[in-house]
């Protein structure tokens, strides 16, 4: 039996966290990728991002590239 659930918190309680902590409305892809460093952090990110029920995806094309951004949800 693996114990990756126990200790996992999810990504977006943690990026929610991170938001609180710094005062951020929003925090872009790369923010996240930033706060994820190791590989399986990221998968876990990769993984549990579309299912984020209270922070909203925003795609930006700015320069000619999709941005994505995460805001929290209005309440």
């Amino acid at each position: 039996m693996g114990s990756s659930n126990q200790s996992q918190l999810s990504s977006e309680q943690y990026l929610i966290a991170f938001m609180e902590r710094m005062n951020r409305k929003e925090l872009s892809f790369e923010d996240c990728l930033f706060l994820f460093k190791k590989e399986e952090e990221r998968k876990t990110f990769y993984s549990q991002m579309n299912d984020f029920s209270l922070l909203r995806r925003i795609d930006r094309p700015i320069g000619g590239k999709n941005k994505i951004y995460f805001v929290l949800r209005k309440k």
